[in-house]
């Protein structure tokens, strides 16, 4: 079972169909705030946010190798991750991968169940007050942070956060106005 959130789930095809639909006010899966993501999705071909699996799993080595071997055997690469106890002998396993839409196929076939959300990533100085410099440019404009955590930087001085806000879009627009560097998905 895959469940969408997010306000993106849409075929291409479709995409003028949702423009007309959300003129007449029919459409309740995206509203304004959406426009730029699609504008940028489908017309510049590349997406501000990428696709963030998260996976209920056992705590245990064993349980989180499973999930971790069957997208490794899919050739499915994990760029990012988080993982949270429950309290309840299971974790949640947030996660960004190379081909999200593969992993969801990979972990459904094994009978697992992803939640796919969008997160935002943000390249910041990985120095001491680097994050704080970014979360700086957010106050007082109504954005909420869900949750945060760490992904791999190529690039030695520079850390990679990634986040999901209350709003992605609004967040996006905020930080590449004070010249932080989003890092782009293609998909």
């Amino acid at each position: 079972m895959v469940q969408f959130r997010g306000g993106s789930e849409f075929q291409t095809g479709g995409i003028l169909q949702y423009f007309e639909e959300l003129k007449r006010g029919t459409n309740k899966e995206i509203g304004p705030k959406d426009i730029f993501e699609i504008a940028s999705k489908y017309l510049l071909g590349y997406s501000m946010t990428f696709k963030q699996l998260t996976v209920l799993t056992g705590n245990s080595v064993s349980q989180l190798n499973d999930v971790l071997s069957f997208l490794g055997g899919g050739d499915v690469n994990m760029r990012a991750h988080c993982l949270v106890d429950n309290g309840d002998g299971y974790c949640k396993l947030r996660m960004v991968v190379s081909e999200p839409e593969k992993a969801v196929e990979i972990l459904q076939a094994k009978k697992l169940t992803a939640v796919v959300n969008d997160v935002v990533l943000v390249e910041t100085d990985d120095k001491p007050g680097g994050l704080s410099r970014l979360l700086k440019m957010l106050e007082n404009n109504d954005i909420q942070i869900d949750y945060s955590y760490t992904a791999a930087s190529q690039t030695p001085g520079i850390a990679t956060m990634v986040f999901r806000f209350s709003d992605n879009m609004k967040a996006v627009k905020i930080l590449e106005t004070n010249g932080l560097k989003l890092i782009k998905s293609d998909r």
